[in-house]
């Protein structure tokens, strides 16, 4: 009976641990990009905290896209490192980095991101890749909307002070 006792409390013990230590650890589904997937080479500018995605948010200046499209300066969300998946970015070092676009621009340790070491090369297979463009006509189209919501505001304006001195006038 004692031994019965022994065993059934080892077991209760040594499950009950690894359900514990299971929640920290990243578990990886089998397909792990998910959207779009975007792929390309980045310093990281700056490392800030994310508290609407419970993560952080990480500023990229980017130098090479290999896949998707993206702006020269990105920002990259992950999880918290060393629980749920988080990547360690550290600031001012290089990556490539493999991310899905789903409302923003996601990473986590299930994607093949990693450091790029000083003469690393790029795997082959990713090709030559192309710089980052701006996109100069969502400037231009911004400008012109800035112009014409400016233009409408001041034709109000004036059509309001118009009608303001007619009505006090005709009450005269």
């Amino acid at each position: 009976m004692p031994f019965y006792k022994f065993f059934l409390t080892v077991l209760l013990l040594g499950s009950g641990g690894s359900l514990i230590g299971s929640k920290d650890v990243c578990q990886c589904p089998a397909t792990a990009l998910k959207g779009d997937t975007l792929i390309f080479q980045g310093k990281v500018l700056d490392i800030s905290s994310n508290h609407v995605a419970s993560g952080l948010k990480i500023t990229m200046g980017v130098s090479r896209i290999y896949q998707g499209e993206t702006d020269p300066v990105t920002v990259v969300s992950t999880p918290w490192p060393g629980k749920t998946c988080g990547f360690p970015f550290e600031k001012d070092s290089l990556y490539l980095v493999y991310a899905f676009r789903a409302r923003s621009i996601k990473t986590d340790a299930c994607q093949k991101t990693r450091k790029i070491i000083l003469g690393e090369l790029i795997p082959k297979e990713l090709g030559e890749g192309h710089e980052p463009k701006r996109n100069l006509e969502l400037i231009y189209s911004g400008i012109w909307t800035m112009i014409y919501v400016t233009l409408a505001g001041f034709i109000l304006l004036i059509g309001v002070l118009f009608l303001k001195k007619r009505l006090k006038t005709h009450k005269s």
